[in-house]
């Protein structure tokens, strides 16, 4: 689904002329009456919204992914994987790790710290693959 930014005094618009006038996509998860409950795939969380707000997300699973797609909301490239990591797992801010980006080469491949990563899916698989599971936030 396609959510419409909130109402303002100026209208329901987006944060910025170069965002669209619908956030998302987003999976559906469930819902009751009018209020629908979603997953932002970018941002990993659950959000509730009113049904009037909705719309329908239509893509060919063949030539759009819809992770991709959801991150320019938020003005950021998707990952593909995380391939490595440097720094003490006892201190987990110390850390960085080597990032794919999702349509890029290893050319493009890019350390990043902790703090840039740490709610994303890529980094949370990367960490659970690698015995590292309690690194990921219970949030």
């Amino acid at each position: 689904m396609l959510v419409q930014y909130p109402h303002t005094a100026m209208g329901n618009k987006p944060p910025s002329k170069l965002h669209t006038h619908w956030k998302g996509p987003m999976r559906v998860i469930s819902n009751n009456g009018s209020e629908y409950k979603l997953h932002d795939l970018v941002q990993n969380k659950d959000i509730s919204v009113h049904i009037s707000r909705l719309k329908e997300f239509k893509h060919d699973n063949h030539h759009h992914d819809p992770l991709a797609i959801a991150a320019k909301d938020y003005e950021e490239e998707p990952v593909e994987a995380i391939l490595a990591h440097q720094g003490n797992p006892k201190r987990k801010t110390s850390m960085d790790f080597l990032v794919r980006w999702l349509g890029y080469d290893e050319s493009e491949d890019l350390w990043l710290p902790w703090s840039a990563l740490v709610n994303n899916t890529a980094l949370h698989k990367y960490l659970r693959e690698n015995n590292m599971e309690k690194l990921i936030p219970k949030s």
